[in-house]
């Protein structure tokens, strides 16, 4: 019998392969069918919704086409069904990073069955003061 990935581990690897590598298509691969859920996320036009696979694959992609950036993890906890990841964001521009992040936040990644099934979360826009 082989051994599932922690919680952790997924939510990392689903950070370093969708959104730092930008491999989009990959969300299908950490994403639960039966949707994802984006419990709290202000500012995000996405905010309450279930979203599909498809949708969610969306939602990421354009994000990365209007902000491409690197998240670099600062601290994970991790219970089995949540994971809380501290992170900072660091932008690029033509794939080369602008310094120091832009911004930080808390995710809780929730997870069912080993997947991704929605998240709750803070930023704070570095420089600007202003939480979300």
């Amino acid at each position: 019998m082989a051994l599932q990935p922690s919680s952790a581990a997924v939510v990392i690897e689903y950070l370093d392969t969708v959104w730092n590598a930008g491999n989009v298509d990959a969300v299908a691969q950490y994403v639960s069918d039966e949707g994802y859920t984006i419990r709290r996320d202000p500012g995000d036009a996405w905010e309450g919704r279930t979203l599909t696979v498809s949708e969610l694959a969306e939602r990421v992609r354009s994000y990365l086409e209007q902000v491409p950036g690197i998240f670099t993890v600062q601290e994970i906890l991790d219970d089995g069904h949540k994971v809380m990841v501290t992170w900072l964001w660091s932008p690029t521009v033509d794939g080369d990073l602008r310094g120091d992040a832009a911004a930080a936040g808390a995710t809780v990644y929730y997870l069912e069955g080993g997947k991704l099934c929605g998240h709750w979360q803070v930023t704070t826009s570095i420089g600007s003061g202003r939480t979300h």
